[in-house]
């Protein structure tokens, strides 16, 4: 096995599994984490929703610059960075394209706030810290949800 600590025959090792070691962020980038998530579900995003103007369209760009700039601090391995990296640029394309798509841009937070769920759990952070980040990725699901397409869609919608 790969966790093996004893060399032990395949398919008999008795060692305990080892576990992924968790990942440290600083007080004050936890801090922002939680700043920014709350900043986007209470305010920048619902006002994209409701008028996706130049100015609603620029504050959300700088939040998800600012969640680019954790992401890329150097404090996550390149395999917990890269899809996070991905999904912002994407999530940045999508908001910038000179035609604004809000069924796409939902889609594609949803795949950020999915992969910022993966990334909480596992923090080095006391579990009153991360139920916080949490509630607020949910705060933000809640917008998307409120936010979402209504009545029929597709090609005769």
């Amino acid at each position: 096995m790969s966790n093996c600590e004893k060399n032990c025959l395949p398919f008999f090792c008795t060692c305990v599994p080892s576990s992924p070691p968790c990942i440290v962020l600083s007080d004050s980038q936890l801090s922002q984490l939680s700043i920014i998530f709350q900043s986007l579900a209470q305010t920048t995003l619902p006002a994209l929703f409701l008028s996706p103007t130049p100015q609603n369209k620029a504050a959300v760009q700088i939040q998800l610059d600012q969640l680019l700039a954790i992401v890329q601090s150097g404090l996550l391995t390149q395999t917990d960075a890269a899809p996070l990296t991905a999904i912002l640029n994407n999530t940045s394309f999508i908001l910038n394209y000179p035609i604004f798509s809000p069924l796409i841009f939902i889609i594609e937070l949803q795949k950020l706030v999915n992969q910022f769920g993966a990334l909480v759990n596992q923090l080095c952070a006391p579990i009153d810290v991360r139920q916080n980040l949490l509630e607020l990725l949910k705060g933000i699901l809640a917008v998307l949800i409120q936010f979402e397409p209504k009545g029929p869609t597709g090609p005769t919608g």
